[in-house]
């Protein structure tokens, strides 16, 4: 089960801290029992829907669980979860939730708890899962593994004082239960010889038909291909040395009771002379220069190759190119061993192998020098020469304000400049009035 999923309903459960006692009628008692129902099942076709049910039985103090949930994401879909009226019926109101393991297909993450200190005892459905049969298949399993959790008791100190006590952990009687889906039809047998292979001469092949699909009564498998003479192989997995080189077509009939079908898969073999790969190293092999590595087409095989994967020996995640040359900087000195995969469309590997060694920059690095000024008013030294025309002997090209200053003067100046213009009318204002008025005696 996803854990980190699991400490959200951790999270609840310190919650009970600051809510009141639990009666110790909430003791765990006796071990419960944790199933998927039915335990097995057997769908008729593609795309049936069928439903399976999580069930718990003779549990006390139940106040949270979380199951993972695996099946085969190439057979059933899981196309919806729903919760079961267990805990909602006796605790009320709870955090439910599921989701798809992205990293892992074919996983399904499945929580629930209650919302309060509220526990459920019994026995019932925990949560429904809806799946569909999205192709054909024999047999299959739907496994899950269980989590169970109680409430915190809490425990009266000597001194009068309550804490909490610590979360128990359910323990069923089997953490793991399962379901076993069978598909039963009518239908004849999908025969399936598995990928076309390219070997070299003198090597085993494994001739792999375990992915067909027979439903029927004691069912065949025969292999049969033309090398110099007819052969005939038997078996679900067989095998077989082919000693000269060529393309061979080899013929997969699978037979049941049910009735008969087939499928060819192409080997390739070539010669068994093998000249390793090369690769030639350029460029400064110092800290932080890139280096390039050449592979000699010279030494390829004489078929299109479909991708190399480059190994830069230092931790650096695998580089895939479509190309037989990567530019590469290494961030620290060191000897390092390149490894390159590459990767043919008859689905042959060849691989390829190099050392490197690299010492620190070839350039050392040394303080910025500060650029030469064109300013006329500095000297060869960099020095200021005093401005004769501001006799300040401050150099007019090192004066830079901010251009925030700049605002706040220009501001200032405006204000200054409309406040004399209505001092200056006011003035005039009461001077005219002045001359207007009659001089009393």
């Amino acid at each position: 089960m996803n854990k980190n999923v699991f400490c959200l309903i951790l999270v609840f459960a310190s919650v009970t801290a600051a809510l009141p006692v639990i009666p110790l009628s909430h003791a765990l008692t006796g071990q419960p029992t944790v199933a998927l129902s039915p335990s097995s099942y057997s769908p008729t076709q593609v795309n049936q829907v069928f439903q399976i049910s999580i069930t718990i039985s003779n549990v006390q103090g139940l106040w949270g669980w979380a199951v993972d949930v695996n099946y085969n994401p190439q057979i059933l879909n899981l196309t919806k979860v729903t919760e079961g009226n267990f805990l909602t019926s006796q605790v009320g109101t709870t955090l439910f939730f599921s989701f798809p393991l992205a990293a892992t297909p074919g996983a399904y993450d499945i929580n629930d708890a209650s919302a309060s200190t509220n526990t459920a005892n019994g026995t019932g459905t925990l949560a429904t899962l809806t799946f569909q049969v999205i192709s054909r298949f024999s047999q299959t399993t739907i496994q899950s593994n269980f989590t169970l959790q109680g409430v915190a008791p809490t425990v009266k100190n000597p001194n009068g004082t309550e804490t909490k006590g610590t979360i128990p952990t359910i323990t069923p009687t089997s953490s793991t239960a399962q379901s076993t889906i069978t598909l039963q039809t009518t239908l004849p047998p999908v025969a399936n010889a598995g990928q076309n292979q390219t070997v070299r001469a003198g090597t085993q092949v494994v001739l792999n038909g375990s992915l067909s699909i027979s439903n029927g009564n004691n069912p065949t498998y025969t292999w049969t291909f033309q090398d110099v003479t007819q052969q005939t192989l038997t078996g679900i997995i067989a095998t077989y040395t082919f000693k000269n080189p060529g393309i061979f077509l080899v013929t997969l009939t699978v037979k049941d009771s049910l009735g008969s079908d087939t499928s060819t898969v192409t080997i390739t073999v070539i010669n068994s002379t093998y000249t390793q790969p090369t690769i030639t190293v350029s460029g400064d092999q110092a800290v932080g220069e890139p280096i390039t590595f050449t592979i000699d087409t010279n030494t390829l095989r004489d078929v299109p190759v479909k991708n190399y994967l480059w190994s830069m020996g230092n931790k650096s995640p695998p580089i895939k190119t479509s190309n037989n040359t990567e530019t590469y900087a290494y961030p620290s000195a060191g000897t390092y061993t390149v490894n390159v995969t590459i990767s043919y469309i008859d689905g042959l590997n060849d691989f390829a192998t190099t050392n490197v060694t690299v010492g620190q920059s070839s350039q050392p690095i040394s303080s910025p020098t500060p650029a030469a000024s064109s300013n006329p008013n500095l000297n060869s030294s960099n020095s200021p020469t005093p401005n004769s025309s501001a006799g300040t002997g401050v150099n007019d090209a090192s004066v830079s304000l901010p251009p925030t200053i700049i605002g706040i003067i220009v501001a200032i100046t405006i204000f200054i400049l409309v406040g004399s213009v209505f001092w200056l009318r006011n003035q005039k204002t009461y001077v005219s009035n002045q001359q207007s008025s009659p001089v009393s005696n």
